[in-house]
This record gives structure tokens, C-alpha cells and sequence, in this order.
């Protein structure tokens, strides 16, 4: 789960779920893929992440709704939606990054990303300020509580490979409409997201009859998210794999490169098919 990753079928990867090794992977389910108008520019700028996520779940009433959060930037959702609607600079992502950018811009947390990852991280901080997990010589605990004592997610669909999260929005929003607090809000997101990486890990479990589960990519830097998944993962019997001495985003990517290379390279040497 990250930002942005360049797909074999080159499309902007970010939520996915595989299986592989060094020399090859297989890519079983990810998250719904969404129109990015302007492509990279909504790194920067989670509202337009947000605008693309309501055009495409509800259409026209999705832009009224966008107007609606973003008021002052009529001119740019009309040109934003006219670039989905046309498909002009609009690349498709399934990024778990722009997942977390539109849900923090519709919150009110984060609309433009002065820094990488700032709504993401926004959005992560206000969940975590909701539980009673506590920071110890010894990482993250919870001192009374366990985390899935109010575990509740909200709605979404997982169909022909894809996780989609038309419902997830239209959940949110109707919390926002009923006077939600945002941080509870957050929370809920958080418990959506763990909740899509348990279902998804176990219909490939059913599928492949592998139970190790690898949590890597810059998303997995989320404290809350990373340790609420670990303990669901770990109820339902997987052996779960996290980030310790590399660091799970761009800098154990580039190792994890370095690796892939070295073994392809030495297949190519002995000509070895593995």
C-alpha cells in the first residue's frame, strides 16, 4: 500500500495485493481504480483525489457534492471532471495514497499537501488521537482495550478482483451530513482499510494456501493502521511479516530492486527458469 507505483499494464499502481517472489509476482486483487485528473498534480492536492472518488461513485450528484466541500474551486472541478469525462490527462490509479488523500480533503483535514503525504498522515494522527493506544520502549500498546473491541468499518464490495469502495463513501458522507465527530469518522476509515486487507488476504489464502502476509509500502508508517491489521491478521492465523530495519517506504523499495535485479540477473547467468 503506497502512493504511487508504475504497473506492467501502465496504470498507477498503490493498493495491491500479490504474490511472488524475487523473480516474479502475481497480482490478485486491488483497490478499485479511479480517473486522476492531471495526474500527478492531485499528490499535491487532495481535493482533486476527493473530486475524482465522488465523480466517479455518484456522477453528477458526486461534482454537487464536491462543490459543495470545495466552493471556491468551481472553475477547477468543472475542468477537473470535464478531463475525467474525456479522458484527457486522467491516468487510472488504484493508489492507496489517493484513497487517503480524498477521504482527509472531504473531512476538512487536508486539501493541498505542503509536504509528501501530509494528508495521509493528517488523517492517521486525528484516528490515532481516538484510541487508547499508548507508545512504550516496546512500540505500540494498548493498555485496556483491545482495538477490535469497537471495531466497526464501514461498508464496501469486493467483486472480480477489485475492492470497491463506492459504499465506503457514501457512508461517510452521510455521517458527515448526521453531525459526525471527524475523528470517529477517521477511526472508522482506518478499521475500513485493515478490513479490506483481512478479506482480500483471505480469499488468496483460499485461493494459493499461502498464509505469510508482507505489510510493506509507505502507508504501512501509519501506527494505527499497522497495528490494528497485525492483530486481525494474526487472529485469523496468518504470520504476519512488518518493516524493522528497512524502512517500508521509497528507501526499502529501492532495495527491494536492487534485490529483484541481483536474482533475475543471476537467473539470466545460469539460465535457470527460477
Amino acid at each position: 500500500m503506497d502512493g504511487t507505483g508504475y504497473g506492467p499494464d501502465g496504470r498507477l499502481w498503490g493498493f495491491e495485493i500479490l504474490s511472488g517472489d524475487y523473480n516474479g509476482f502475481t497480482r490478485h486483487l486491488h483497490l478499485e481504480e479511479i480517473p486522476l485528473p492531471g495526474g500527478e498534480r492531485t499528490v499535491g492536492n487532495p481535493w482533486l483525489s476527493a473530486t475524482a472518488y465522488l465523480w466517479t461513485c455518484f456522477g453528477q450528484a458526486g461534482w454537487d457534492k464536491a462543490l459543495s466541500l470545495f466552493p471556491d474551486r468551481e472553475q477547477e472541478l468543472t475542468i477537473a471532471t470535464q478531463m475525467i469525462e474525456k479522458g484527457i490527462n486522467a491516468p487510472y490509479s488504484s493508489s492507496a495514497g489517493r484513497l487517503f488523500d480524498a477521504v482527509a480533503a472531504i473531512l476538512g483535514i487536508c486539501t493541498e499537501n505542503t509536504y509528501d503525504g501530509q494528508a495521509a498522515i493528517e488523517l492517521g494522527e486525528l484516528a490515532f488521537a481516538q484510541t487508547e493506544l499508548q507508545l512504550s520502549d516496546q512500540g505500540l500498546r494498548e493498555p485496556e482495550a483491545s482495538a477490535e473491541s469497537s471495531f466497526l468499518p464501514y461498508s464496501f464490495a469486493l467483486e472480480a478482483g477489485t475492492l470497491g469502495v463506492e459504499k465506503v463513501f457514501a457512508e461517510i458522507l452521510a455521517d458527515l451530513e448526521q453531525g459526525k465527530d471527524r475523528q470517529e469518522i477517521a477511526r472508522r476509515f482506518h478499521h475500513t482499510v485493515a478490513a479490506m486487507v483481512l478479506k482480500a488476504v483471505t480469499e488468496v489464502r483460499e485461493q494459493t494456501g499461502l498464509k505469510r502476509v508482507v505489510l510493506s509500502g509507505g502507508v504501512w508508517q501509519n501506527p494505527y493502521l499497522l497495528l490494528l491489521t497485525e492483530k486481525l491478521l494474526h487472529a485469523q492465523d496468518f504470520d504476519v511479516y512488518t518493516h524493522r530495519q528497512v524502512p517500508a517506504n521509497d528507501g526499502g523499495l529501492a532495495l527491494g530492486q536492487a534485490v529483484a535485479a541481483y536474482w533475475r540477473w543471476q537467473m539470466h547467468v545460469s539460465g535457470n527458469t527460477r
